[in-house]
């Protein structure tokens, strides 16, 4: 009896330490390119009065050149997001509102009154 509660005791503290062991999951696997050619399509007879490669085929590889150039053009724009904080990174940027005042016209009227207007 005193064999069986050490034994569970043991299994128990096992369990808790080594509870990370049991969440892993393998990853699956995502070709780069489909593993089918539609082109496959063309022998399918159940389509209706259109020709399969219009109906199936062209479509497929419509869809595949689309998916193609948005992944190219996502990872363009990734790439010059992460360029474009790099930069911005590296710059040390002032935070909003230093060095400005309220209601101050400044850039606008002068300040020498010789300059000014008169009525």
């Amino acid at each position: 009896m005193r064999y069986v509660i050490v034994f569970m005791a043991i299994c128990l503290l096992e369990l808790i330490l080594c509870g990370s062991c049991f969440g892993q999951s393998a990853q699956r696997y995502r070709p780069q390119r489909p593993t089918i050619s539609p082109y496959v399509n063309l022998l399918r007879n159940d389509t209706g009065p259109v020709p399969n490669y219009y109906s199936l085929v062209r479509p497929q590889l419509d869809q595949q050149a689309w998916d193609n150039e948005s992944s190219r053009f996502a990872q363009s724009s990734d790439l010059a997001i992460r360029q474009l904080n790099t930069i911005v990174d590296r710059r040390e940027m002032r935070p909003t509102g230093t060095g400005s005042v309220f209601n101050n016209y400044s850039q606008y009227y002068s300040s020498n009154p010789s300059l000014r207007r008169r009525r």
